[in-house]
């Protein structure tokens, strides 16, 4: 709630009173969720009533003015304003989240999603296909891949508020467009926090110019979220006088595996250790694959797994048998510090998984309403049926909280404020909002959203994995409640 607050008093955008009542609204709507219960999932809730501490806290619910706050503000006369509201500025209905420093390039971005992505991704997402080269050189140019790299390796060096911004935007379109940045922006954060300067500048200028695809390289079979039991093995071996590391192993969940040619690889370098101390990161290129040979290097083999969403990048299982990699692949100076170094980027991960999911949400919206303004039944619109248009209000309030909560972690980021349980909070919300929004836009659809033709069939599908990777929901919950224990002892 302090996320909406603080951006609804501090941004100039919000003068209109209509934008101010739908942050009212939202701040109340969620004060009520808080009170009455939070949805964890479809099925899973969670109130103050639950807590420990409810002793302390169940004076909230005696509070007279949070009661009159909450029957003043959530009213069906507010929602009303809002579907009209809805109506009026249907064409920039989040143009208030942009601002005088960013808005130029958004808009251009925008422009090049809505002609480029929108008309192919449907398809692409039906023949499962890679995005095309063309889409990532048009990115490259556009400088997409370099926002978040440093001026002196050729990067934009964007903040962290546009970072996400721009991968809501591409998101979009299509989650696969999206997860393109993501992908760039773990493997460059990894690099710029930990590798020698030479590593910066052999790999950040190429990745900045989109001329180096990465994958991340850490997931296994039997360790999802417990990277403590990785077994993949980096073992230093002497060939013709030079040291290399010998890798093997199998590696899973692995996002653009094939095409990709630089792998950030997480694994056990001592093999007496069973934690996470023997554990270390690598950064090597491999070959790039294409259809008909997926896996060119000799001793780097993989088989693609096929997914229902989340598609344009392709994931599979990659086995490493005995594959070498120069000793300057460690990054680093030490061994065993992979899983500290790999961790202190989960942070960022995360927020863009909320940004990607803000992206997902706003695409959810965008085609429910554009449907209910074109689908006739019983001679109206279906937007004029109270059940439809509270619907689509409820669904901008979501996504309002979403990108204003994004946007407020973010900016921590900039203020170098360590935010574990921030970045935990955000994932898990927006990731359960991208789910619940696309639900409500396939419900407004009707029979047509579960067709494969309409967008919003896709859409659910890609909206349902944001909730698994970068950390499940439920670890995202276990990281905050640790993290709250911490505040309080």
């Amino acid at each position: 709630m302090e996320s909406l607050i603080n951006i609804k008093h501090t941004s100039e955008n919000f003068k209109d009173n209509i934008l101010n009542l739908i942050f009212d609204y939202a701040t109340s709507y969620y004060l009520y969720k808080i009170l009455y219960g939070i949805n964890l999932n479809q099925v899973e809730n969670t109130k103050l009533s639950d807590l420990d501490n409810y002793k302390y806290s169940s004076k909230i619910y005696k509070n007279k003015y949070i009661e009159k706050h909450l029957n003043s503000i959530l009213l069906d006369s507010n929602i009303t304003l809002i579907s009209s509201y809805i109506i009026k500025n249907k064409e920039r209905i989040f143009d208030c989240f942009k601002n005088s420093d960013n808005k130029m390039y958004l808009d251009e971005l925008q422009k090049f999603v809505n002609s480029a992505i929108l008309p192919n991704c449907n398809k692409w997402h039906i023949n499962n296909e890679l995005i095309p080269l063309d889409v990532l050189n048009k990115l490259s140019t556009m400088g997409i891949f370099s926002i978040n790299i440093p001026n002196k390796y050729g990067g934009l060096n964007f903040n962290k508020q546009l970072l996400t911004l721009v991968s809501e935007e591409l998101s979009r379109g299509y989650i696969g467009v999206g997860s393109l940045l993501t992908r760039n922006d773990i493997a460059s954060e990894i690099i710029i926090k930990y590798a020698s300067e030479d590593k910066c500048n052999e790999i950040l200028p190429m990745l900045s110019k989109g001329l180096l695809i990465p994958s991340a390289v850490f997931t296994e079979p039997n360790c999802g979220s417990d990277l403590s039991k990785v077994n993949t093995t980096a073992i230093k071996t002497k060939v013709l006088g030079s040291t290399y590391y010998s890798i093997n192993g199998t590696k899973t969940w692995i996002t653009h595996g094939s095409r990709s040619d630089l792998l950030i690889l997480l694994a056990r370098t001592d093999i007496k250790s069973k934690g996470y101390s023997g554990l270390s990161l690598f950064s090597f290129k491999k070959k790039r694959g294409d259809k008909t040979n997926p896996f060119p290097d000799k001793n780097i083999s993989g088989s693609e797994i096929p997914v229902i969403g989340y598609r344009g990048m392709k994931s599979y299982n990659i086995h490493f048998d005995n594959h070498l990699i120069p000793e300057s692949s460690l990054i680093g100076t030490d061994e065993g510090l992979g899983f500290k170094q790999l961790m202190s980027t989960f942070e960022s991960a995360r927020l863009q998984t909320a940004a990607r999911s803000n992206g997902l949400s706003v695409r959810a919206f965008e085609l429910a309403l554009l449907y209910s303004l074109s689908r006739v039944q019983f001679d109206k619109k279906i937007f004029e049926f109270p059940r439809i248009y509270k619907k689509l209000v409820h669904m901008l309030i979501n996504i309002f909280a979403c990108k204003a909560f994004t946007l407020d972690v973010a900016n921590d980021f900039e203020k170098k404020v360590r935010n574990t349980k921030e970045s935990s909070m955000v994932k898990l919300f927006c990731a359960n909002y991208a789910w619940i929004n696309s639900d409500i836009s396939l419900q407004i659809h009707g029979s047509y959203g579960y067709a494969q033709e309409y967008e919003i069939s896709r859409i659910l599908c890609d909206s349902r994995i944001m909730s698994i990777f970068e950390g499940t929901s439920e670890i995202q919950a276990g990281i905050i409640a640790k993290e709250l224990i911490k505040t309080r002892l």
